[in-house]
């Protein structure tokens, strides 16, 4: 949770190198929104969130599996991109009776939440399967 409490957009640590992108970003692709917050209940509860929303989380870390989860839960539409397993951290995680410790058991274990998620891969080198 932000101690802060900011509600803002952009995070008042933003780099000057982050805000230029964010910046390009605005102007190349349109109309989005960035937001440097918790991405939860409360969340939803505080912004606008409609039959437009898509979810994206690029490389999310440790929030891969809540966003996941919260985006199920609220029936939204999400596009995740894993990174790490942190199987360390979240040792219950189980596929198969067996922890889930490599990347592709990782995906494999995301993919299996719901019926209707697929797996596809971004045109790109590195960690590019998409949920």
């Amino acid at each position: 949770n932000n101690n802060n409490n900011n509600n803002n957009h952009k995070s008042k640590n933003t780099s000057k190198k982050q805000k230029k992108i964010n910046i390009n970003i605005d102007q190349s692709i349109g109309n989005f929104d960035y937001h440097c917050l918790w991405f939860d209940d409360e969340f939803l509860k505080t912004h606008d969130i409609n039959e437009n929303t898509y979810v994206v989380a690029l490389h999310p870390d440790e929030a891969t599996e809540p966003v996941i989860d919260i985006c199920l839960g609220h029936n939204l539409p999400f596009a995740v991109v894993p990174c790490c397993v942190f199987c360390d951290l979240f040792p219950d995680r189980l596929l198969n009776n067996e922890p889930v410790r490599s990347y592709s058991s990782f995906v494999e274990y995301l993919k299996v939440k719901n019926d209707n998620n697929k797996i596809d891969y971004l045109p790109m080198r590195g960690r590019n399967r998409v949920s």
